[in-house]
């Protein structure tokens, strides 16, 4: 019996054991200083695969930010469309215009005007100059300035007593021209193409009188030279060298330059007026002719030129031409016995040129061809241009 109830009392103890060690083990412990370890998170789903397209990318949250990125739509469209040379860099920009030019315009003229045995004829050898320059002021408003004068030699070829010069002998001299000062106003009707209109005003400072008294010859031979300066110029610039005459010059013209091809077209007005001068002295006894003086003189000049370039544009082959009509000449002659052609009152000129720009100089070779009109028959008179002109 006894030993019944030991057996009792241990298998007793060994369940209440069994108990106790089962919910120990599942309650945690009680001690505050040590909490329970956090859950334990989930497990991160998979990323999906990025994709490869470039929209998706510049959407996605890891998009890049650079100029690959956002932020290149955010750049300035200009940035996107300066033009690129050859080898994809950015082209540097185009120079900018020269503002000055400073030179000479000189022509070496030779022949015979005024007929063969008329009151003007003369044959003529004599170099004329145009010393100025222009200066643009801005994109819009320019200046000009022209200071003219010529040299050379003259003959005397008619028969007409009331000249003052023998015949068939030749006299050397030198005369001034009219200054011209002028102003201008472009407008640009494109980047290739502009529209510059112009005013311009020939001072009277021009030396010589066709009229001269007996006692003073040098006045008729300084005449002579600006006269030989106008017909050696084609008649373009009679303004210039017309004593006694204040000219007002409006001129309008267009000009396109576009890679190798420099183009343009002129129309100008000349009005010279009459400032002072000698009358024609009364005719003598002797006297096949009459001189009556015209106080106004509308000249009209229309032109236009073509060049090519070559060599980066350094070199040019090209011409100019031009039609001059006079409303009527500086005086009439009345010729007493009649039968006498008074010269035309028109003038077309062909120039063909070569043109060099060398950095900052440029050059010009031309001559000047008559082809009809007043100085295009038995008085032909033709001229070699060179200029020379310094840009800055």
């Amino acid at each position: 019996m006894e030993t019944k109830m030991w057996l009792v009392r241990a298998a007793s103890l060994a369940v209440v054991g069994s108990l106790t060690y089962a919910a120990a083990a599942q309650k945690p412990p009680k001690n505050p200083k040590k909490p329970p370890p956090p859950p334990t998170a989930p497990a991160e789903a998979p990323k999906p695969p990025a994709s490869t397209t470039p929209e998706k990318e510049e959407e996605g949250p890891f998009a890049p930010k650079g100029r690959t990125g956002k932020l290149r739509d955010e750049e300035k469209p200009e940035a996107e469309e300066k033009p690129k040379d050859e080898k994809g860099e950015k082209a540097p920009p185009p120079p900018a215009e020269k503002r000055g030019l400073g030179g000479l315009d000189m022509v070496f003229g030779f022949g015979k005007t005024g007929g063969t045995t008329g009151p003007d004829a003369v044959e003529l050898s004599v170099v004329s100059f145009l010393l100025g320059g222009t200066y643009q002021v801005d994109p819009e408003w320019g200046t000009r300035l022209r200071i003219p004068f010529a040299t050379g030699k003259i003959t005397y070829l008619g028969t007409d007593s009331s000249f003052a010069e023998p015949p068939n002998q030749g006299y050397n001299s030198t005369a001034f021209g009219n200054i011209e000062i002028a102003g201008n106003y472009t407008f640009a009707l494109g980047p290739s193409t502009k529209l510059p209109l112009e005013l311009a005003l020939a001072v009277p400072t021009a030396s010589g009188d066709r009229f001269p008294p007996p006692d003073d010859l040098a006045r008729g031979r300084h005449y002579r030279i600006n006269a030989a300066a106008q017909a050696s110029r084609g008649m373009e610039e009679d303004a210039l060298f017309a004593p006694h005459r204040f000219g007002i010059i409006p001129k309008g013209s267009i000009s396109y330059k576009a890679g190798a091809i420099d183009t343009g077209a002129f129309l100008k007005v000349p009005v010279l007026i009459k400032a002072g001068g000698e009358a024609p002295a009364p005719p003598i006894a002797a006297s096949s002719a009459t001189f009556t003086l015209n106080s106004t003189i509308i000249v009209g000049v229309i032109g236009g030129d073509f060049h090519y370039g070559f060599a980066d544009n350094k070199v040019d082959i090209g011409a100019r031409a031009w039609a001059a009509l006079l409303s009527n000449d500086y005086y009439d002659i009345n010729f007493s016995g009649g039968g006498v052609t008074t010269p035309s009152k028109f003038q077309f000129v062909l120039e063909p040129q070569v043109r060099v720009a060398l950095g900052s100089i440029r050059g010009t070779l031309g001559f000047i061809w008559p082809l009809g009109g007043r100085l295009g028959g038995d008085q032909q008179v033709n001229g070699f241009r060179l200029m020379a002109a310094y840009v800055f």
